[in-house]
């Protein structure tokens, strides 16, 4: 059975690389054109001309932003669990636990999330070169909490979606497209000028939302969550998506099934 959540986690790594691929395209051409736009000098002289005026490149930040891009793929990982509904009949009746069946499901969507993020990583590390921003790339802990935040709401968002799944089986597509709606369309609705009660019941919401837990990194007002601090976002969103995925599995290895 995990052969086969393998065969999925590579059909969505395809569909991702596409993606990626026609990203880092725009990007080269992009950069060509400023090239040319600048009579040929070289990319680092157009963004890189002093180093007095620009800041360092934190590689922190590029490993958190190839690890938020991989998003994409997160609900898809998800509802992997799930993807098994129809097969249960066969899948229950390996002689391991029900849950040692879901821990393998669960390592291999978090090998899928690792791919996808060395995906994203290299992608970004070619734009950043192409634009002659290495030398500026810069190693240290202060952005290892963003990494860590990054990894976090993946949890979250990958155990609401497992367990939206599980209390709906065989229907983890549709899991997937209602995620997506919630996860876009509830920070706008916390922003909207709504009545009193309406906008408190809209903040409160909020909390149950991934990206919500990204937060920014300008002023407070600018955060949807009472909490700023990235670390303290990040143990509330991994703490949310753990307890998700442990309700799910539960859901999903008593599950009554028939021959």
């Amino acid at each position: 059975m995990t052969y086969v959540a393998w065969l999925r986690v590579r059909r969505v790594l395809l569909r991702y690389g596409i993606f990626l691929g026609i990203l880092f395209a725009l990007a080269i051409v992009s950069i060509a054109t400023a090239l040319a736009g600048s009579h040929g000098h070289h990319a680092n002289m157009l963004i890189y001309q002093h180093k007095s005026h620009t800041e360092d490149i934190g590689f922190g930040w590029i490993l958190a932003g190839a690890i938020t891009a991989a998003y994409l793929i997160v609900p898809a990982l998800g509802a992997n669990l799930d993807a098994e509904y129809r097969a249960a009949a066969i899948a229950f009746t390996r002689p391991i636990s029900r849950y040692v069946l879901a821990a393998q499901y669960f390592a291999v969507d978090a090998a899928g999330l690792a791919i996808a993020a060395v995906m994203g990583l290299v992608i970004a590390l070619s734009v950043v070169g192409a634009l002659g921003g290495f030398p500026y790339v810069t190693f240290g802990p202060d952005t290892a909490v963003h990494v860590v935040l990054a990894l976090c709401v993946a949890v979250m968002w990958y155990g609401w979606v497992l367990l939206a799944a599980a209390l709906f089986p065989g229907r983890g597509n549709a899991m997937i497209g209602v995620s997506w709606a919630f996860a876009l369309f509830v920070p706008g609705l916390a922003l909207m000028p709504l009545p009193t009660l309406f906008h408190d019941i809209a903040v409160a919401i909020t909390y149950l939302d991934p990206l919500a837990y990204l937060g920014s990194n300008g002023p407070e007002s600018d955060n949807l969550l009472v909490f700023t601090s990235p670390g303290i976002r990040a143990a509330a969103a991994l703490l949310i998506g753990v307890v998700a995925v442990a309700v799910g599995t539960r859901l999903w290895a008593t599950r009554e099934v028939t021959a």
